[in-house]
């Protein structure tokens, strides 16, 4: 029941709170430049910050600053790799990182880099 419940909650908060999201990958063209296929994948996704490394300040000696990293929650799904684009609302995003939350198949979080 608990894992049951658990992907029910995710689905919920998901189609609640979530933005629509469409992934793009880079591929080659019959000519062999880089391309973008667009719509390889298109899900619902809660965006959100994290503290994702700190940055030390010299000029103010016991100060530690933390930088935000921008994230995506997105259900699991394996049509999602490294280097996709994804575009949240009008803002364009690289995956630079896919976290499978406990391995247990329910969700991806993304790391972000924007573009």
């Amino acid at each position: 029941m608990g894992l049951d419940f658990q992907i029910h909650q995710i689905c919920r908060t998901l189609e609640r709170y979530g933005q629509q999201c469409s992934f793009s990958r880079e591929i080659e063209n019959k000519f062999h430049e880089k391309a973008w296929e667009e719509g390889t994948a298109k899900c619902r996704g809660l965006f959100h910050e994290a503290n994702g490394f700190l940055n030390v300040s010299l000029v103010e000696a016991g100060k530690i600053r933390t930088q935000k990293e921008p994230k995506l929650l997105v259900r699991y799904t394996k049509d999602i790799n490294k280097n996709d684009k994804v575009a949240v609302g009008e803002v364009v995003y690289k995956v630079i990182g896919i976290d499978d939350l406990g391995s247990l198949h329910l969700c991806l979080d993304l790391s972000l880099e924007a573009v």
